[in-house]
């Protein structure tokens, strides 16, 4: 990865000198952590964004492309004035959830007590119920509104501790089946016992959304298999389910926050929008990826892939016996 040739526009902002920086290795140049581990992965579709700790503080996209014969081109970017939008976004988000979880709170303890009331009007009764669900539901959005913005402000999950994932599904199995309505078939595929190297609550809420979409669009006479499996390129837990499937030109953007695909079928299922965005910043936070597969009419495919340096092979503990 020598550097053959820059513009100008790449010296101004990487801070390149042309008689002493030619031939040599980017890396050695430019050795943001962000940068050198995105050098580092073998898919390299997706830009890179590190923070320049100069004094105007900006940030910068970077992404490598095929060039020529067996070459590489990188394309910089500065996204400083995107990334101060995307801070001020997110500290409105973070705030107005603060401020508005403790009145909804009052006002579902209100409402829960006024429920319960036996002189509360039959006629009241209904309408009453619905309040409750609503402010359940907008409780439930700004809940992971709140987790959306604290994933969003930390960086990569460093280090972890061991995740038992065939305990993790067993408990989203148990979870499953408790729901009122649920697929008549939930099956767990358990292929390894190697464990997973994370930030359990984490993973927990990232499994745990991909297996509660997958429940609440399939049918009750349907069916949903968790599977967590182990291979050379690292682990994989993938959610598939026989509901009705996700157009494909929608899946590009199903991370997006409150992206969905058919508004009225989502508001009916009391989702948030959130619960795939909170997914791909944990997945990002471990270093992870998601891939969608979908087929109308046939059912959905969501796996989750970690690298080999999350995967922890388990060590049964030796038990000794004497005479």
């Amino acid at each position: 990865r020598e550097i053959v040739w820059f513009n100008r526009m790449a010296a101004r902002l990487l801070n390149l000198r042309r008689t002493g920086d030619l031939g040599m290795r980017i890396e050695n140049l430019l050795r943001e952590p962000e940068f050198v581990r995105y050098l580092a992965r073998n898919d390299l579709s997706n830009p890179v964004v590190i923070r320049q700790t100069t004094p105007a503080d900006s940030y910068l996209s970077l992404q490598v492309v095929p060039y020529g014969d067996g070459q590489l081109l990188l394309l910089v970017s500065d996204v400083s004035r995107q990334m101060r939008l995307e801070a001020v976004r997110r500290d409105f988000v973070a705030n107005a959830s603060h401020e508005l979880r403790s009145p909804l709170t009052v006002i579902s303890g209100y409402l829960e007590t006024l429920s319960h009331d036996p002189a509360l009007d039959s006629d009241l009764q209904g309408p009453v119920a619905e309040m409750r669900r609503q402010a359940e539901r907008m409780t439930g959005i700004i809940r992971d509104l709140l987790e959306l913005s604290r994933l969003e402000e930390t960086g990569e999950a460093l280090g972890g501790e061991p995740i038992d994932v065939a305990a993790l599904l067993a408990l989203l199995r148990k979870d499953t089946v408790a729901r009122p309505v649920h697929p008549r078939d939930i099956r767990v595929q358990v292929e390894s016992d190697a464990q997973l190297i994370g930030d359990e609550p984490e993973i927990h809420s990232a499994f745990s959304n991909l297996v509660d979409n997958a429940a609440k669009y399939t049918p009750a006479e349907g069916s949903l298999e968790m599977r967590w499996w182990v291979d050379d390129d690292g682990g994989h837990f993938a959610v598939s389910d026989t509901g009705m499937g996700i157009p494909a030109e929608h899946i590009p953007r199903l991370t997006e926050r409150f992206y969905r695909v058919d508004a009225g079928r989502s508001r009916s299922t009391g989702g948030s929008g959130l619960g795939l965005a909170i997914v791909r910043h944990v997945l990002q936070r471990h270093g992870a990826t998601l891939e969608v597969q979908s087929t109308l009419g046939s059912g959905s495919t969501f796996t989750c892939h970690f690298p080999p340096g999350r995967i922890r092979a388990f060590r049964r503990p030796v038990t000794t016996v004497s005479a």
